[in-house]
This record gives C-alpha cells, sequence and structure tokens, in this order.
C-alpha cells in the first residue's frame, strides 16, 4: 500500500492508495448477442447489481458511452462517471472515475460450451477510506465483489 500527501491550504493530509490487478471469469447461458445486448444496457445495471444504485447515460459519441452513477461499496456510497467504448461484440473497455477509486476493465464475450464466456480484466485504484479499509485485503475483497456482480449478471441476462 502507498502513502500519499497532498497539501490542502496550510495543511498536509495524508492518504492511502492500493492498486491491483484483477481477472475474473463466468459462463453465461445465451447467446454472446443477448449478452453484449444486457451488458451494453448501462440503465439496467442497477436491477442486477449489488453495488450500483443508478446508472444514467450522459452522452453517446458513435460506440464510446458516458455514463453517471451511484454505488455503495464496502458500506461507502460515492459517486462517479465512467467512459465505455463498445469497440466490438467480443470485447467492452470501461474506464471509471469516482472520489476513493478509478478503473480500467476490460470485459471480453466468447463462446462457451453453454453459451458466453465473460473475462473481466480490471486495473483498479483504491484512495482515502476505502484503501485505509481494506488496505492488504483490497484485491481479495474486490475479486470476490467482481465475481458477485459477474454471477448477478449472468442470472439477470438467463432470466430475460
Amino acid at each position: 500500500m502507498d502513502v500519499h500527501a497532498r497539501k490542502y491550504s496550510s495543511r498536509l493530509i495524508c492518504y492511502h492508495m492500493t492498486k491491483f490487478h484483477v481477472e475474473v471469469n463466468q459462463t453465461v447461458k445465451a447467446p454472446i448477442e443477448k449478452v453484449f445486448a444486457a451488458a451494453t444496457d448501462y440503465e439496467s445495471i442497477p436491477k442486477w447489481s449489488k453495488v450500483y444504485t443508478s446508472m444514467h447515460v450522459t452522452k453517446r459519441e458513435g460506440n464510446v458511452v458516458y455514463t453517471e452513477g451511484e454505488m455503495k461499496a464496502f458500506g461507502i456510497a460515492s459517486k462517479g462517471t465512467g467512459k465505455t467504448i463498445e469497440t466490438s461484440p467480443e470485447r467492452i473497455e470501461t474506464e471509471g472515475e469516482g472520489k476513493n477509486s478509478s478503473a480500467k476493465v476490460v470485459l471480453t464475450l466468447g463462446k462457451a460450451s453453454e453459451g458466453t464466456k465473460l473475462s473481466y480484466v480490471a486495473d483498479m485504484e483504491l484512495r482515502g477510506p476505502l484503501a485505509s479499509i481494506l488496505g492488504p485485503f483490497a484485491k481479495g475483497k474486490v475479486e470476490s465483489g467482481l465475481r458477485d456482480e459477474g454471477l448477478s449478471f449472468a442470472k439477470y441476462v438467463e432470466e430475460l
């Protein structure tokens, strides 16, 4: 865990920062087209997510989508923005920024014997209270949370 300092007015404030890389796979028993459609229906995310409480598309420019959302993770509520590039029906890249975190997540979709294989690759940074609270357990906690989100998303898609 890194410790950084910023100067605000005449005070020096120290905060913690944790960076890590996480990879998670999930199989969805549905065709790739259905999974892609659900994954790019950003405003439906709160219907299946255990983390996001709201999500709104603020702008679309071709295959680039800008969003604003609210989330609650590890007991901490925050707001954030995201930029998603829908590279193809097999690849979705998202960069998100919130008060206590930032992330780059690449979601790839591929054929699986039972439907569609989702692969999440995330590079994340936690700052402030999140980094302080989670400390050395951050990667495991986020990986577990991402697995839960994957399961919840799979169930949602399979029931559509």
